[in-house]
């Protein structure tokens, strides 16, 4: 089968599994946040979105930083009691600022919630700069994997082969950890470089590929919710899909994104030796 996009894999999420909420950090166009299902609950949050395409009906979305929403404590009245299903960081791509993200979608999740970390699977060392300087860029997110590698063993971390630059599955949350100082832990982790990715953190991932076979059996077993016909579900969604202009240019721009660099290569074949 062929290798599914990190678009794609969220697709599929949404249609197999069809959370009662989702949160997407980082909606920019919004074509992501369109892939929801209706039925359920959309908070989107970007500082500076431009949407063009029609997002799920009463999907809200937040007009600041991720910081400045979980600070605001706004989410607690839009999810309406409920906790976050599904959650997609894709964000700021500076690793403080996933890592911030992620403690806040913790504490707002139950232990068998998704969350999704987009960009955390560079594929040289120029895409993982924290200044940009290359058309496809990851920043430093990846490093977000060594803090939950070495201080967040508890959790269930699958980092999905799918390009442009990854998808990090995260399960088995706890949102009910203690609070941990996020300033020395950013200190602790600011001196690693891409070749502590390379040759340290990728080694020790646990790959799976973009194939929706491998992928379906590290998410949870039973959907969220069990739409009465998902058929009507699906043509209420297509009749607000992107336009074939607007998937052309989302296309694009995966396009211009370089080929699957030696890390991700390297990892896997390090760990098909074992």
């Amino acid at each position: 089968m062929a290798t599914l996009s990190y678009y794609d894999v969220l697709d599929a999420i949404h249609r197999t599994l069809y959370p009662r909420t989702y949160l997407e950090i980082g909606i920019r166009h919004g074509d992501s946040v369109a892939l929801a299902l209706p039925g359920t609950r959309v908070i989107g949050v970007d500082p500076a979105p431009s949407i063009w395409v029609a997002l799920p009906k009463d999907a809200i979305v937040e007009k600041c930083t991720s910081d400045d929403f979980f600070d605001s404590g706004r989410i607690v009245a839009h999810l309406g009691g409920s906790p976050i299903d599904l959650s997609f960081i894709d964000g700021m791509h500076l690793w403080e600022f996933a890592l911030r993200d992620f403690l806040n979608i913790e504490r707002h999740s139950h232990t068998g919630s998704v969350v999704l970390i987009h960009d955390c699977l560079p594929r040289c060392a120029l895409e993982a700069q924290r200044e940009r300087a290359s058309v496809g860029w990851t920043g430093d997110v990846w490093k977000l994997l060594y803090f939950l590698r070495e201080e967040r063993p508890d959790l269930d971390v699958t980092i999905l082969d799918s390009p442009p630059s990854g998808l990090g599955v995260i399960r088995h949350l706890n949102p009910d950890r203690p609070d941990i100082d996020i300033s020395a832990v950013v200190e602790r982790y600011k001196g690693l470089d891409f070749q502590s990715f390379e040759a340290d953190l990728a080694p020790s991932l646990r790959f799976v590929s973009g194939d929706w076979d491998e992928i379906r059996v590290i998410l949870p077993e039973k959907p969220w919710q069990v739409p009465e016909n998902i058929s009507a579900l699906l043509a209420e969604r297509s009749r607000r899909q992107p336009s074939l202009a607007t998937r052309a240019r989302q296309l694009m721009r995966l396009a211009l994104q370089t080929p699957p660099g030696r890390a991700a290569s390297r990892a896997r074949q390090r760990l098909l030796r074992r």
